[in-house]
């Protein structure tokens, strides 16, 4: 049987070995943020809001696709008509190092191809924002592409 004296010093023993383990972990931990300008576009939400909002007005969607070596967006053709500022940004929450960043290029289709040989086969959060005749549009979504 062990006394009350030894039991309290195993319980300290035992709470300092989880305490030193919980810092050892926390220690290796990656606390990058997921966007180097966080506060100066939280400040410009109300742009994507109004983005949302327009491109939820309009009848016709954007339209997403895979084949094997491509990552198809077809943009409606009455959303694309005078493009200015445009971007897509697929973010790779886990690492940052495979987001894909570009100012999309639309074929006659109206479509951006991205290769897959410039993705990773992971789980993307599609970001693609553009203002067309001065009209903000944005779209926000999260797909796995592989």
């Amino acid at each position: 049987m062990m006394s009350w004296g030894k039991g309290i010093a195993v319980f300290i023993v035992f709470f300092c070995f989880v305490v030193i383990a919980m810092v050892y972990v926390a220690m290796q931990q990656t606390n990058e943020m997921q966007d180097k300008n966080y506060y100066a576009k939280e400040l410009l939400y109300q742009n994507v809001i109004d983005g949302k909002n327009n491109l939820a007005a309009s009848p016709n969607q954007l339209v997403f696709r895979e084949n094997a070596d491509s990552f198809i967006v077809q943009f409606p053709s009455t959303l694309v008509t005078d493009i200015s500022e445009n971007s897509i940004y697929l973010l790779c929450p886990s690492d940052e190092s495979k987001d894909y960043v570009a100012a999309f290029q639309l074929n006659d289709k109206q479509e951006h191809v991205i290769l897959k040989k410039q993705l990773a086969k992971v789980y993307y959060t599609i970001k693609i924002s553009w203002k067309n005749a001065g009209k903000p549009y944005y779209f926000e979504r999260s797909q796995f592409i592989n």
